[in-house]
C-alpha cells in the first residue's frame, strides 16, 4: 500500500502541559577565622625656635585584650603673643 506524499504545513500548532515540582532543602554552615597582624611605624620630626617658656607632655594610651577601646580628644588654643594651650582627655578601657 502506497501513501501519497503531502508537503509539511507551514503553520504548526503545538500544545503541551508540563507540570514540574521542585523541592530543595539547603543547609549551609560557614565558619570564618581571620587573624590580622599590623605593624605601624611612624616618625614626626619638628624644629621650632621658642623665645619664652615651654611646656611638654608625652603620653601613651593602650588597651590590651578583647573588646578594647581607646580615645584621645585634644583641644588647642593659640593667641599670638599671649597664650598657647592644649587640653585633652585620654580614655583606655578593656571590656
Amino acid at each position: 500500500m502506497t501513501f501519497p506524499y503531502y508537503p509539511p504545513s507551514s503553520d504548526v500548532d503545538f500544545d503541551k502541559d508540563i507540570d514540574v515540582d521542585i523541592d530543595i532543602d539547603l543547609d549551609t554552615n560557614v565558619d570564618i577565622d581571620k587573624d590580622v597582624d599590623i605593624f605601624v611605624w611612624s616618625t614626626v620630626i619638628a624644629d621650632a625656635c621658642i623665645d619664652g617658656n615651654t611646656a611638654d607632655v608625652t603620653f601613651d594610651i593602650e588597651a590590651v585584650g578583647e573588646d578594647t577601646f581607646t580615645s584621645l580628644d585634644i583641644a588647642v588654643l593659640t593667641i599670638e603673643d599671649e597664650l598657647s594651650s592644649i587640653s585633652g582627655a585620654i580614655t583606655s578601657a578593656v571590656g
